[in-house]
């Protein structure tokens, strides 16, 4: 069996496949869940906690972590009208700015993205952030994007994880680096260029690239996008003003749309006596604007910026996001049925060409590799 990928995906197939495998990753093990260090900061590749309502992943995750994880409530806020409310904005409609009225603008039929959020949660917080926020982060107008990915994720009115959890030490990639240690694979990292056909092949890499190895993009929609994700990691001295475990920022002037406080998730995170922030964007943006909008937004006292930042780095993913768009699911889903055949199954977010977190990912993996284990 060979995976392509060595991410999350790719690394759950093959724990769980439980035979011997081959893995080739073209850069490092762990892709989006990886973390590097850069002068005593381990940064994450954007937001990333161990949240989940499957208990099966949540005891995934402990034994892989041999117990290693910090569990406990988050805290998340929302940025509207000049101060911070708390998240999810429909528990807390007190704080909001004005009142929230009875909504008779809800459609019974659910045609797109824009749709979903408008029959689940009414015009007037979609109007506040729900809308906003959704075209700031996917850069797309929501009536041109599918929803049951939504659905999965938001199936109840608890869209939000209020348990979450995080290494006792080092980055998210902690898991990765403990799940590395349990599976039976060779790791090869290279650039897949000439594939092996006489083998049966688990793909992780974009659908998009994988069926341009096998000549059948003609199989696709021709509209498919994946965006990028651009990654703003500051250090600064001391604590912030304002602290919280991540943020939401519907604003379009802001630069970013989403803040975490990885040192809030545990001390390790940075060298004593510092504090990491990071900030994602979907465009790249200039480095006096990341500071500026974060004293802004009460995160960083803007008089004394300057003299408290202590490190800053850039990062750009990027494959991030993959776009669901209406009437994908269909060919999409023909393209993968076609690859099967050959024996060849795509696996993951990118494979799969769905929005999935990781704990979704991992239950695929698992799903998968029940089902190929007793075939090869």
């Amino acid at each position: 069996m060979i995976i392509l990928g060595g991410g999350i995906s790719g690394l759950s197939f093959a724990y769980h496949y439980g035979k011997p495998c081959e893995i080739i990753e073209r850069e490092v093990l762990g892709g989006l869940c990886a973390s590097y260090e850069v002068e005593g900061y381990m940064l994450d590749r954007g937001v990333h906690t161990f949240f989940t309502k499957s208990q099966y992943v949540k005891d995934f995750y402990n034994n892989i972590m041999d117990g290693t994880i910090l569990w406990r409530d988050s805290v998340a806020k929302i940025w509207l009208d000049g101060r911070y409310i708390n998240y999810p904005i429909q528990k807390h409609a007190g704080e909001l700015p004005g009142k929230i009225g009875i909504d008779h603008t809800r459609p019974e039929y659910i045609a797109d993205f824009r749709d979903f959020l408008l029959n689940k949660f009414g015009y007037d917080l979609c109007r506040m952030f729900f809308f906003p926020y959704n075209e700031k982060k996917f850069q797309i107008d929501l009536s041109e994007m599918d929803y049951t990915w939504a659905d999965y994720k938001n199936g109840t009115d608890e869209i939000h994880n209020a348990q979450m959890g995080y290494p006792k030490n080092g980055g998210f990639g902690t898991l990765i680096e403990k799940l590395s240690e349990k599976i039976k694979a060779n790791v090869i990292i290279k650039d897949a260029i000439n594939i092996p056909g006489d083998r049966p092949l688990v793909s992780t890499i974009p659908l998009t690239r994988l069926c341009g190895k096998y000549d059948c993009e003609n199989l696709l929609p021709s509209d498919m996008e994946c965006h990028p994700t651009y990654i703003y990691s500051i250090g600064i001295m001391g604590t912030p003003k304002t602290i919280f475990d991540w943020a939401y920022y519907p604003q379009e002037k802001i630069p970013f749309y989403r803040v975490s406080q990885p040192s809030n998730f545990n001390g390790t995170v940075a060298p004593q006596g510092e504090y990491l922030i990071q900030c994602e964007s979907s465009s790249p943006e200039r480095k006096e604007n990341i500071l500026n909008a974060l004293g802004h937004v009460d995160i960083i006292k803007p008089e004394v910026s300057t003299n408290r930042l202590v490190f800053y780095n850039e990062m750009t993913l990027p494959y991030a996001y993959v776009i669901p768009k209406t009437g994908q699911e269909k060919r999409i889903a023909q393209t993968i049925g076609y690859l099967n055949d050959l024996g060849i199954y795509p696996l993951g977010r990118f494979g799969e060409w769905e929005y999935l977190d990781a704990d979704q990912c991992i239950l695929r993996a698992k799903e998968l590799a029940e089902r190929l284990k007793n075939e090869y």
